[in-house]
């Protein structure tokens, strides 16, 4: 704007100057024409003429200072109102910034106040939980109580017992001394076992038979490689190969020499191991033969301590687990009180920090509001300037063109007069209304704007009290919500002093019907003692009157049959189910002969015992029986006698089975270990497998059969089969095998 007050002096000043030049071109044009009159009176009109439009020239050009001189006024009050306008719009903005700022502050208090209600809920499940598992624990409480006591007495009780089972302990050792005697019969069943050893020494004569057929099959062979050798010695790779195979022959003949002698103090070790287990086993079944019948009673007094024992050890332990949680119980109680304390001081804070952001948002929501009235009624007005600018500059622009048309009006007629000076202030003009026009739209462009971003705060103002009013109904709801927990609670602890009141009294009642069944149970305990001892001095009675029987024989406990020794055969299938069988009929004899079906007077004896007792035919043909009762007995004794027979037979078979089982295992470990002791070789072992498969011809196929069986200690029956295979089989059908 300054610079166009300096233009516009500027294109006065000049005028003043041309207006002087011609002045003085027309006084010297005067001077030099007085010729003639008529010319100096053209000249005077054409001068009064020139005066009075430069005169209005002037005027027009002192007006369009005094314009020109307002619109550098306006437009600078338009600036710094434009200043205004953002120092306003960075104080909104800062504002918005705060409104989020103390939005998102609210959110955040919003957030922590739901997981503070979700903490509430978890510990009101807990307070509920703690409520059963009190109660349950209260129950148990006072169920343990009453088997403490129960036990206590029981305990006492056993004491007694266990007192009177020491007495019968002594009894029971001086029957383990007589049993003792018994240990001398199984001196018989060592004959037997002798002749066990017999057989396994036939055993071992066979097998040292079948290494020296072995070794006369290695002879053999070896006699069939030096011929093979002699015969082929033009195949460089078939004599390396025979060499290969005679130090694999030496090496495997002194492996065999060592295996022998490893076998032979294994076997002597088997055998020995054997004859101890064979020894051990009679004497263990008999010991338990004779001690089940007598220690029934003993082990079942203990078991009912051992049980009463743990029953307390697990009672006090359950106690102490009892005590325990109540301990926690109690902790676990006090920090949810000391947590429903810190909720309830940290739920105020929060009420207090909203009240205190509800009060702050209203505030500056209120200045806001005045604030955006304020921007409004200066937009407004700042419209009504422009308006009014954009009149004036039509006015201008109206006047300036109807100045335009007289200055080339004037023009026309004063040829004289320069017009370049005119026609640059006029361009000057045209230049500076253009600029003021320019800044009158970008103005207006601004002020578009700046309406644009109210609105838009207008809109975010409206959405934040908005959200404030929600946040506001939130917390109400959530106050009520946090008044009802408390309530709730405040009723729940007055629920658990009254069921803790119904608990003391229930206990009460349960102590005393407790306290009335374990008066009925040692009046019935004593009673159960009475008639066993009645019992036991019965037996002592029968037994006392069996001795003094003469015609009777004695009882005797049977014993298990000595170990029966079964045929050696060849090797057959497997049967598991033997073990369990043999197992099953010893537990049925055992049962026959503990569980007493016939009476005292009628007892049957073991086959062994049977067997052992001397027996006189001329006593038998001379004795008949007299009475039915005697037949009868000898009938059932005899039905007894068939069915041990079966079962000895039955045993008999399995035995051999097991046998047979036994002596295959023997047997594979031998060769596994063996083929260890051969599997050094890799090379040499593989080299032969690939002659034997790639061989055509079946006698050098049939010649490398025992090689293998050497290296891989095959059992005969797989050398039978690849004998079988070498001889039904050409080359192509081993390929493909």
């Amino acid at each position: 704007m300054e610079e166009s007050v300096l233009m516009i002096n500027s294109t006065t000043e000049n005028d003043d100057t041309s207006m002087s030049r011609l002045t003085l071109e027309n006084a010297a044009d005067n001077s030099n024409e007085t010729k003639s009159n008529i010319n100096k009176i053209n000249n005077d009109e054409s001068n009064s003429n020139i005066e009075e439009r430069y005169n209005k020239l002037r005027g027009f050009a002192v007006k369009l200072k005094k314009k020109v001189s307002d619109l550098m006024d306006q437009t600078q009050l338009l600036e710094s109102e434009n200043q205004r306008l953002n120092n306003d719009k960075e104080e909104l903005l800062s504002k918005i910034l705060r409104m989020s700022d103390s939005a998102k502050k609210l959110q955040t208090i919003q957030s922590q106040y739901d997981k503070l209600q979700d903490d509430i809920e978890l510990v009101k499940n807990e307070n509920k939980r703690l409520i059963k598992r009190i109660e349950s624990i209260v129950l148990e409480n006072d169920s343990h109580k009453d088997t403490i006591n129960k036990e206590k007495k029981e305990v006492a009780q056993l004491t007694a017992k266990i007192t009177c089972l020491l007495e019968e302990k002594t009894k029971f050792e001086t029957t383990c001394e007589q049993l003792e005697k018994k240990i001398k019969d199984l001196n018989k069943e060592i004959k037997a076992e002798s002749m066990v050893r017999h057989q396994k020494a036939k055993e071992c004569e066979d097998l040292k038979n079948s290494l020296e057929t072995e070794i006369r099959t290695h002879k053999s062979t070896r006699t069939l490689l030096d011929d093979m050798k002699h015969n082929r010695t033009s195949n460089n790779v078939l004599s390396l190969e025979v060499a290969n195979y005679e130090k694999s022959i030496e090496t495997i003949k002194t492996k065999l020499d060592e295996e022998t002698n490893e076998r032979i103090n294994l076997e002597a070790t088997v055998n020995q191991h054997l004859e101890t287990i064979e020894v051990l086993t009679t004497r263990i079944t008999e010991l338990q033969n004779s001690c089940i019948t007598k220690t029934n009673h003993i082990t079942s007094l203990e078991l009912k301590n051992q049980t009463l024992e743990s029953d307390l050890s697990e009672a006090k332990l359950e106690i102490a687990k009892t005590l325990k949680d109540k301990e926690s119980f109690a902790r676990d109680s006090k920090n949810l009180e000391t947590s429903k304390q810190n909720l309830e001081a940290k739920v105020e804070l929060l009420s207090s920090e909203i009240i205190k952001l509800e009060e702050d948002s209203k505030m500056r929501i209120k200045a806001f509001q005045s604030h955006v009235d304020e921007l409004k009624r200066e937009t407004f007005e700042l419209n009504l300037t422009l308006e009014n600018s954009t009149k004036e500059t039509s006015i201008l622009q109206e006047e300036f063109e109807n100045y335009k048309l007289r200055a080339q009006s004037v023009l026309l007629k004063a040829k004289t007069v320069p017009t370049n000076d005119l026609e640059e202030e006029v361009e000057d003009c045209k230049q500076q209304i253009s600029i003021i026009t320019e800044k009158c739209e970008n103005y207006k462009e601004k002020t578009e704007s700046l309406m644009k971003e109210i609105t838009l705060l207008q809109s975010e103002v409206n959405r934040t009290s908005a959200n404030e009013e929600a946040l506001v109904i939130k917390l109400s709801k959530l106050r009520q919500e946090s008044v009802a927990l408390i309530d709730k609670y405040k009723n729940q602890e007055i629920e658990m002093q009254k069921l803790q009141i119904n608990h003391e009294k229930a206990i009460d009642n349960l102590k005393i019907k407790h306290e009335e069944e374990m008066h009925n149970i040692k009046k019935e305990h004593e009673e159960e003692i009475k008639n066993i001892n009645l019992k036991a001095v019965s037996n002592s009675v029968i037994n006392t009157e069996s001795t003094t029987d003469e015609t009777i024989p004695p009882i005797i406990i049977p014993e298990p049959p000595p170990p029966l020794i079964g045929r050696e055969e060849c090797e057959g299938s497997e049967n598991t189910e033997s073990l369990h069988q043999t197992t099953k009929n010893t537990e049925r004899n055992q049962r026959r002969i503990i569980a007493p079906e016939l009476p005292m007077r009628n007892a049957i004896t073991p086959l062994d015992q049977l067997l052992e007792f001397p027996f006189d035919e001329h006593e038998v043909v001379s004795r008949a029986p007299e009475n039915n009762s005697e037949v009868t007995i000898y009938k059932n004794r005899v039905k007894y006698l068939t069915e041990l027979l079966a079962d000895a037979e039955r045993d008999i078979a399995k035995l051999t089975q097991l046998n047979q089982l036994l002596k295959e295992d023997i047997r594979r470990q031998k060769r596994y270990v063996e083929r260890e002791k051969e599997a050094v070789n890799f090379e040499y072992l593989k080299n032969v497998v690939l002659k034997f498969v790639t061989l055509e011809n079946r006698d050098e196929r049939s010649r490398l059969v025992p090689v293998l069986d050497t290296i891989l200690k095959l059992s005969p029956e797989e050398t039978h089969k690849l004998n079988e295979i070498v001889s039904s089989t050409g080359g192509g059908k081993l390929h493909k095998i």
